[in-house]
């Protein structure tokens, strides 16, 4: 994989948390355990990886369970690929090309759960992201910078995020926050986000531009050089997904908040099937 997953998983990793913690509220009754399959299948890559694991109860304290010994196969535009090889504490990998266009289907069988099933499509890398201009904002000492940036947006319905992290040779890939106040960040997902500071949660929707050229500005902090900006290009479950869990997270312990549940592209479970592709621009 290229330095994206890293950090990337990472936050991905979050969602299925929640979804294993989180999901299933208290009925009275009891409700029957389902599996959760969580998967982020990358344009370009040459591996397709999963996780799988249990829900469990918000009032069970217990540590998630995952599964090492399930029957995880891979299909690929309709052909069977294989299955795939449990690599230890939930994860399964199988070699496999990955290109845009793509449709990939994964589904789990574990002894005791009914068996599950996702799949998602690859979308195109995102067109002709660029830096148009680059400035410092504050004075020396404070690394206070605005970025301007561009994309293409073809026709049709396209989901996005903007990452903006850092990476240098001393600790692993991690995301910086940024501000911006274009409202293409706080688009009409279902989520009604009014914020205006991003931290991993810079999802949107080309519902305010589609199929036009996009000009935006973001504004971030940044302690070195060594910082990369990313436009990554969602499948529609993964957009919704992560809306959702980041929408979650940030209602979690709010009395007062509407319930959100947490969306699932997963048949008889849990969890996501989703892909990406990005590309990059270094400001420095």
């Amino acid at each position: 994989m290229k330095n994206l997953p890293k950090l990337f998983i990472c936050f991905c990793l979050a969602g299925l948390f929640y979804s294993c913690e989180k999901e299933i509220p208290y009925l009275g009754d009891e409700i029957d355990d389902q599996l959760v399959l969580v998967s982020y299948i990358e344009a370009g890559d040459d591996i397709v990886r999963c996780s799988l694991s249990k829900t469990a109860s918000i009032l069970n304290d217990d540590d998630i369970v995952f599964f090492t010994n399930a029957n995880v196969q891979v299909s690929r535009n309709g052909n069977f690929i294989g299955t795939a090889v449990s690599m230890g504490d939930g994860w399964y990998e199988i070699p496999s090309e990955v290109a845009v266009g793509d449709v990939f289907s994964i589904s789990a069988a574990q002894e005791g759960f009914e068996s599950v099933t996702a799949e998602t499509k690859v979308p195109a890398f995102p067109n002709n992201f660029e830096l148009v201009e680059f400035e410092l904002i504050g004075d020396e000492f404070s690394a206070f910078y605005r970025a301007q940036l561009r994309f293409n947006d073809p026709d049709g319905t396209d989901y996005y995020q903007l990452l903006v992290y850092e990476d240098n040779d001393f600790s692993d890939p991690f995301a910086l926050g940024f501000s911006s106040t274009n409202p293409i960040f706080q688009d009409d997902s279902g989520f009604g986000e009014s914020e205006w500071y991003y931290f991993d949660n810079g999802f949107f929707s080309d519902e305010l531009f589609d199929g036009n050229d996009v000009n935006f500005d973001i504004e971030f902090y940044a302690g070195s050089s060594e910082v990369k900006i990313q436009l990554i290009r969602c499948s529609r479950e993964f957009y919704l997904y992560q809306k959702s869990v980041h929408r979650y997270r940030e209602t979690s312990g709010d009395f007062f908040a509407q319930p959100v549940q947490i969306f699932s592209n997963v048949e008889n479970g849990l969890g996501v099937v989703g892909a990406y592709s990005f590309v990059e621009v270094d400001p420095f």
